[in-house]
């Protein structure tokens, strides 16, 4: 994540080992002040360790998880990760992704996308389409025989004309041309509301 770079767990002063080795010690160990020593050092070490598996739910969920485990989380998920995106869009897209994987390929899966990674809800329309008929040969064919995707963003979804506005266009753009086929071309239109 952002601003993590190189940050790392380790100890913590005040925290103490739920479960003290020293206690576990035999009897005749429980009163010698050295091993007690010894496993007390051991106990500050270990101590981090109980703590985060007493709570390792919220290490695995997006909305709960430290910030440097975020982007660890998101490869499972295969999340894309963008360090433009401020924290809970990245959240957001790491939380979705496992569902986001299932419509890829789709316009609902290529909104979606563009949604979480732009910040934008596009229109799509595709060339594809889909029918069924009970006899074979029926009918026609729906779509066209040329793929094509128009992805339409309204101009009130975006910033004012400037730099901000072209530079929201060309993540749309950016975007759409990571989750299309290669053989699909794809264009992007800003339409009036």
């Amino acid at each position: 994540m952002p601003g993590n770079v190189g940050a790392m767990r380790g100890t913590v002063d005040w925290l103490e080992s739920p479960h003290p080795i020293g206690h576990e010690l035999p009897a005749l160990f429980q009163d010698d002040e050295i091993a007690q020593a010894f496993t007390s050092g051991l106990d500050v070490v270990l101590a981090p360790v109980y703590l985060t598996l007493d709570a390792i739910e919220c290490y695995v969920d997006p909305w709960l998880a430290p910030t440097d485990f975020l982007t660890w989380i998101g490869e499972w998920v295969s999340a894309e990760y963008d360090e433009a995106l401020p924290e809970q869009r990245q959240r957001a897209l790491v939380a979705r992704s496992a569902e986001l994987l299932g419509w890829a390929g789709t316009p609902r899966g290529l909104a979606d996308m563009v949604e979480l990674l732009a910040g934008v809800r596009p229109t799509i329309e595709d060339s594809g389409g889909a029918s069924w008929s009970a006899t074979p040969g029926e009918g026609e064919l729906p779509g066209s025989a040329t793929p094509s995707v128009t992805v339409k963003v309204r101009v009130e979804d975006l910033p004012p004309k400037g730099p901000a506005r072209d530079d929201r266009l060309e993540r749309v753009r950016q975007v759409v041309v990571r989750h299309l086929p290669a053989h699909v071309p794809a264009t992007v239109e800003v339409t009036p509301a």
